[in-house]
């Protein structure tokens, strides 16, 4: 026996005549009510499916865009690393040592000590 999926009382009337039971030997009158409650429950879950859905896009949106942000930052950050390098590379091959550029102490003559 194969799974029907049943929206009406002509759904599985058609369904019991398939498999051979007569639906006038059943009480069926209980089954209307359960299908109209199933429908409505099968209705609100694919509401809340649905807002489930669209919250989670929204959130993918929002992490690909700090992905996005986060690349761009890093991508500026290594220009201007590589930028900052060139520069300080270039500056050490022109100047002189910062050794050369201090001037060497000069001798205090002696200062006379103050007596009392």
């Amino acid at each position: 026996m194969k799974a029907t999926i049943i929206t009406s009382m002509k759904d599985l009337e058609s369904f019991l005549t398939h498999h051979k039971y007569s639906p006038k030997h059943y009480d069926l009158g209980q089954v209307t009510g359960i299908i109209k409650e199933t429908d409505q429950g099968n209705a609100q879950a694919e509401e809340a499916m649905k807002e489930q859905l669209n919250s989670f896009q929204d959130r993918i949106s929002a992490l690909k865009e700090k992905i996005a942000g986060a690349r761009s930052e890093r991508q500026t950050r290594t220009a201007c690393s590589k930028t900052e390098n060139f520069s300080m590379t270039r500056c050490r091959r022109t100047s002189t040592p910062c050794e050369s550029k201090i001037p060497e102490p000069t001798k205090l003559s002696k200062m006379p000590e103050l007596t009392p």
